[in-house]
C-alpha cells in the first residue's frame, strides 16, 4: 500500500511497549546424539569375478601371484566405507561402492578385527550395504541358501 499523507489511518504502528519472551521451556535437556564412526579401508578384488563370476568378494590384502597359478593383473582396489552408530553397537554396515556379496576365507574376520581395533570396540558382525549380514558366514545368511530356489522340507 502506497503511504497516503493525507489518511492519517495509515501512519506506521509504534509498539506501546517491548514484551520480553521468556524461553518455552526453562529447563532444556541436552539433546544427545549416537555416537558414530566411519573408517575406510582399501579393499583388493577380482575385476573378472565381480563383473562375470560369483560377486564382488573383496580383501584387505593385495591378491599376488602364487604357485596355483593365479595371474593378479585382473586384480583391482577400491576404498569401501564402514560405519557404526550406538544405535546397531554389534553391526559395522558398509556405505558405500558395490554391494560385498561376501568374504573368502578369513578375510571377514580380518576386515572385522581391523575396524574393531582402530574404533577400540567389540562389534561382531558386518552388514553390507543391501542390510545383510556378509560376516560371520551362517546358514540362514549364506548367499547359497539366499539363492537356492530348491522345495525345503
Amino acid at each position: 500500500m502506497l503511504f497516503d499523507s493525507d489518511n492519517t489511518d495509515s501512519s506506521i504502528p509504534v509498539p506501546g511497549h517491548i514484551t520480553i519472551l521468556k524461553p518455552q521451556n526453562p529447563n532444556p535437556k541436552p539433546v544427545s546424539f549416537p555416537r558414530e564412526i566411519v573408517l575406510v579401508r582399501k579393499m583388493y578384488f577380482d575385476k573378472y569375478e565381480k563383473e562375470f563370476g560369483d560377486g564382488f568378494y573383496p580383501q584387505l590384502t593385495p591378491m599376488v601371484n602364487n604357485s596355483y597359478g593365479y595371474d593378479s593383473t585382473g586384480y583391482d582396489s577400491v576404498n569401501i566405507t564402514f560405519r557404526w552408530a550406538e544405535i546397531y553397537p554389534d553391526v559395522w554396515i558398509q556405505s558405500d561402492n558395490s554391494v560385498i556379496y561376501g568374504f573368502d576365507g578369513k578375510y571377514g574376520k580380518e576386515l572385522l578385527q581391523s575396524l574393531n581395533e582402530e574404533a577400540n570396540i567389540t562389534a561382531t558382525q558386518i552388514s553390507n550395504s543391501g542390510a545383510r549380514i556378509i560376516h560371520p558366514k551362517t546358514t540362514t545368511n549364506s548367499t547359497y541358501r539366499l539363492i537356492d530356489t530348491r522345495a525345503r522340507v
